[in-house]
């Protein structure tokens, strides 16, 4: 299966959830006493910064589309800037959140402290759906990436995926719960969520194949199901097929979902068959492992884990 799209035209991450990071490392993080850091990082990040990170490390058309308010979106969108990524921001009154990663160099651990966002306004969801609806015409792949901010109505994102449908732009989504139910009719080409998110998005299935089946049913072209270090399941109408990941000691594993995205909508940028862009989507995912910012990929770190993705 090849998608027919264009490599020159850019793949649009869409992100409503984004967030300024703060990493924290300490020698030894210990409960109930004071723990000292040793530095501090901040990275503009979230689950569609992340996957525009990867894109622009391996030199990909893209374009970051965003919610941001307060001066916490206005440090996210200069950041952004600063790092190279394309990004178009739109303005909401609530706060961009911020995420606190504590990394433990003695229990080697990452422990991420998560803010909630306020959910958008009317007139900005508005607005927002509108600088998709102008960015669609020339993109190639449009990617959905993260959970709808609490309080948020539950079909916030069918809007662009009929947007996307209509404008006849393969895309995928990356997302949990009832939001991903109310994007199924409009046949994304995957819908892609780790196996904990999946047992919550689909609580009656048996197993896991069961409940991918259910997306398949409901509309879904494809369902990728990621489970850490286990293989990666990817379901479709022609049926099950696991994905093995390169056997690694990771550094920071957060963000490894957001550059597996990167990677498989850059290569279906390039009009590559679906199978190789999971691959290299999961390479992707693994080379994102081995950094401390998530997203830092770099195409030479890929390459190199590449041959160590086996698809069954």
């Amino acid at each position: 299966m090849t998608e027919a799209t264009s490599e020159g035209q850019p793949i649009l991450c869409i992100g409503v959830t984004p967030n300024v990071n703060r990493m924290l490392r300490v020698p030894g993080f210990r409960v109930n006493e004071v723990n000292r850091v040793k530095n501090v990082v901040l990275t503009p990040s979230g689950k569609a910064t992340n996957a525009a990170r990867v894109l622009h490390r391996l030199g990909a058309a893209h374009q970051l589309i965003t919610l941001v308010g307060g001066p916490t979106g206005d440090r996210f969108v200069r950041a952004a800037e600063e790092e190279g990524l394309s990004c178009l921001a739109v303005r909401c009154r609530g706060e961009t959140r911020i995420v606190q990663t504590l990394m433990d160099e003695a229990g080697g651990t990452a422990t991420e402290i998560v803010e909630e966002m306020e959910a958008p306004e009317p007139d900005e969801w508005e607005e927002f759906e509108a600088r998709i609806a102008e960015a669609l015409p020339g993109a190639s792949v449009m990617a959905v990436c993260g959970k709808l901010p609490p309080a948020s109505a539950p079909e916030g994102y069918a809007g662009m995926a009929a947007l996307a449908r209509d404008r006849a732009v393969p895309w995928l989504i990356d997302s949990q719960g009832p939001p991903v139910f109310h994007v199924l009719r409009h046949g994304p080409l995957m819908v892609k969520m780790n196996e904990m998110e999946l047992e919550w998005t689909v609580p009656g299935g048996r197993t896991t194949e069961d409940r991918a089946a259910q997306l398949l049913d409901g509309g879904a072209r494809n369902v990728l199901i990621t489970r850490g270090a286990s293989p990666v399941f990817w379901v479709s109408d022609v049926g099950i097929k696991q994905v093995h990941v390169p056997g690694l000691i990771p550094v920071n594993p957060i963000g490894s979902g957001d550059s597996m995205v990167g990677g498989i909508t850059c290569m279906l940028q390039q009009g590559k068959p679906l199978g190789d862009a999971i691959a290299y989507g999961v390479a992707c995912g693994s080379a994102n492992a081995l950094t401390e910012r998530p997203g830092d990929v770099s195409a030479e770190e890929v390459a190199r884990l590449l041959p160590e993705v086996r698809i069954d």
